[in-house]
């Protein structure tokens, strides 16, 4: 296996916040040329991407040494058991896209380091 440079220089100077916003932006980019396209394999794709990603977040939200506000951590899992529910409506073509790209718009916002 070749061996990544930047990928590696990524992984040693990212924080974790700044990785989760990367992944949201991915995925939010993703979202949007999917819904720009209007193909369907494309939006299952994204929003199979969208909800990796959200997945990993529950997961590590749920984790006992998660060191966010007990509040915090409540919203954000809610917040991730909506993206779950809501991305089946999404490629059946029941609901909007734009809903989930909103979603990860406003927490990329939380997660922007302060000017």
């Amino acid at each position: 296996m070749v061996a990544n440079p930047y990928a590696e220089a990524i992984a040693t100077t990212e924080t974790p916040r700044q990785r989760e916003f990367r992944l949201l932006a991915r995925a939010n980019r993703l979202l949007n040329e999917a819904k720009d396209k209007g193909d369907i394999a494309s939006l299952y794709r994204a929003v199979l991407y969208n909800r990796q990603i959200w997945n990993t977040f529950l997961i590590d939200l749920t984790d006992e040494r998660n060191a966010l506000p007990k509040e915090l951590k409540g919203a954000l899992i809610s917040i991730g058991v909506w993206v779950e529910r809501y991305s089946d409506p999404v490629c059946e073509g029941e609901e909007s896209v734009d809903d989930l790209i909103e979603v990860n718009r406003n927490i990329m916002e939380g997660l922007a380091p302060a000017e």
